[in-house]
């Protein structure tokens, strides 16, 4: 029913031109592999990106939902950053300032527009991995989101919240049955317990520890300079978790970044 009501002739090319999608987006998806949206990416879309309203959407798991409001989000991020704003210009090029200068723009366009966006970069696959005494972020050989850093020059901190593995009790599958159907649906396919046995967060106390690092901007960054920033920023990582443990009641955790 919903490849009926989907028009064959849409793609996120296409998109882009009718509802003036970032261009940048554009050649982001293309790199990622997308070529035509879902029914509700399709419907959405320029509804989001051109009515200015807010949207309620309502679509079943696995359908595209998540990028379905993270394009318009981040569009309208890159809008606001090329509005006028210090360090910055239409076309998305920082001027020749030195790196104080940059971090002064970076902090002023973040007090000015909220320009932050926070991301997942494991989904569900670190919840299955993980065990005790070990914590997982199982990132696999995905660059897409370094890439996207770099192309904008961007402040990445990569942040770890002590004590957030401990609410909840993840069923671990011994089979990997469990793990591959979430992955082959979309969807997470796992059980959990926390208080009493139930789905309730054990109250557990939560701390944070960040690793910022600013990333050199490049139009057209290589493989090799992809990989050398994922390198630098989830080694960063690794080693304030690895300082900070202790402060944070574990002193005998590791963090395992696949």
């Amino acid at each position: 029913m919903s490849e009926s009501l989907l028009d064959p002739s849409d793609t996120f090319a296409t998109l882009c031109t009718t509802v003036g999608l970032d261009v940048r987006l554009r050649k982001a998806l293309s790199r990622l592999g997308y070529v035509r949206p879902t029914l509700v990416q399709s419907r959405s879309l320029p509804l989001a990106v051109t009515s200015g309203r807010d949207l309620l959407v309502r679509a079943r798991t696995g359908s595209g939902k998540t990028l379905a409001y993270l394009l318009p989000l981040v569009h309208k991020i890159l809008a606001l950053k090329s509005d006028g704003v210090a360090g910055s210009n239409r076309n998305g090029d920082d001027d020749d300032d030195d790196d104080d200068d940059d971090d002064d723009a970076v902090t002023g366009e973040t007090r000015r527009y909220g320009g932050m966006l926070g991301i997942v970069p494991d989904g569900i696959l670190g919840a299955f991995r993980c065990r005790g005494g070990v914590d997982e972020l199982a990132i696999g050989p995905r660059r897409g989101l370094m890439r996207l850093c770099i192309e904008e020059g961007a402040t990445v901190l990569a942040a770890w919240f002590f004590g957030t593995t401990d609410m909840l009790t993840v069923v671990q599958d011994p089979f990997g049955i469990m793990e591959w159907a979430s992955r082959k649906m979309q969807a997470g396919m796992m059980g959990f317990y926390g208080r009493w046995g139930m789905p309730v967060p054990r109250r557990i106390p939560v701390s944070l520890c960040v690793a910022p690092y600013k990333c050199q901007k490049m139009d057209n960054p290589t493989k090799e300079d992809v990989e050398m920033v994922h390198n630098a920023v989830y080694g960063g990582l690794n080693k304030i978790y690895n300082e900070q443990k202790i402060y944070a009641g574990y002193p005998d955790r590791t963090l395992h970044i696949s």
